[in-house]
């Protein structure tokens, strides 16, 4: 059997299609029909068979495909740990961060605290939303990431995972500079009763909102909520006042001058995470420095 053959029989297994298969692979479905049948002759006995539902497995199939499943993650997790060795005498240190946080002076402390460090690392930063959830951590394309807990125990494996808490931040109800006030300067929650809650509908984890939620009935509020695609259309709705938005006291746009801020009783935490196995002689350099230090600003 070859790694084609087996690369077509878990896909159609899983789509229990060879035509959409074949659409997903760029390939003609009686290729993919083929190799089918000759991992079949090979094994001695049919894999699928035609159902209600389309290509169902047999109970041989089955085994099959769970024996197929495993073996394709266990090369995938060794060949993370051979990158990971290949890479261990490298001076370059690749590290994942949330994009839009407002850290600068911090990411720029850890670079040089790296060269100096014994190991003379070049750090590089590389932007993402979700390390876990982009795969770079998983794939061996970083050596470690800087992010929300909730982040990377959701959407990354935990098998091997090291995590080390470098800071709790406060969260923040961000909103237009032209919400209005009653007699005060500073708004409190309670002045949000009637406006709705603006939600980053394509990023937010589930249970982020619904801590969110949780945080906003602790304070007495029962907001309605606007689902958004993107960041910027929900900065675009808070500017023009039509709601307001949970974030963190690291993000961005607070810096904005059309934008304000009140901190409120909750908070995320921030990881350090890493795999036990990479061997990058900075790790530890930067495991010091995130955890010992730096002093995070506004951290709790």
């Amino acid at each position: 059997m070859t790694y084609l053959q087996t690369e077509y029989f878990l896909h159609v297994a899983h789509n229990k299609s060879i035509t959409k298969t074949a659409s997903e692979l760029y390939v003609s479905p009686p290729a993919i029909s083929k190799q089918i049948m000759l991992l079949e002759e090979e094994l001695g006995f049919a894999l699928f068979i035609r159902g209600a539902k389309g290509m169902e497995l047999t109970p041989a199939g089955e085994i099959m495909y769970n024996h197929f499943s495993n073996q394709k993650t266990a090369f995938e997790y060794a060949h993370t740990r051979a990158k990971s060795a290949e890479t261990a005498n490298s001076n370059v240190l690749h590290l994942g961060i949330l994009a839009k946080w407002h850290l600068w002076k911090e990411f720029d402390q850890i670079r040089q605290y790296l060269k100096d460090s014994p190991s003379h690392s070049e750090v590089v930063f590389h932007s993402c939303f979700n390390p876990g959830g982009d795969a770079k951590l998983e794939k061996g394309e970083l050596d470690a990431v800087i992010c929300l807990a909730n982040d990377i125990l959701i959407y990354a494996q935990p098998h091997d995972l090291q995590l080390r808490e470098i800071a709790r931040i406060p969260k923040v109800f961000l909103f237009s500079e032209n919400f209005p006030l009653s007699n005060r300067q500073i708004p409190v929650p309670a002045d949000f009763k009637d406006m709705p809650l603006l939600v980053l509908s394509s990023k937010v984890a589930i249970d982020a909102h619904q801590n969110n939620m949780n945080l906003c009935h602790r304070l007495g509020l029962q907001p309605n909520v606007i689902f958004k695609d993107t960041l910027e259309d929900v900065l675009m709705s808070v500017g023009m006042n039509e709601g307001f938005f949970i974030c963190d006291s690291w993000l961005n746009p607070l810096k904005l001058p059309n934008m304000r801020h009140i901190i409120v009783p909750d908070t995320h935490s921030v990881v350090l995470a890493w795999w036990a196995y990479n061997k990058h002689p900075g790790l530890s350099s930067l495991i010091e420095c995130c955890t010992g230090l730096i002093d995070w600003p506004l951290t709790i």
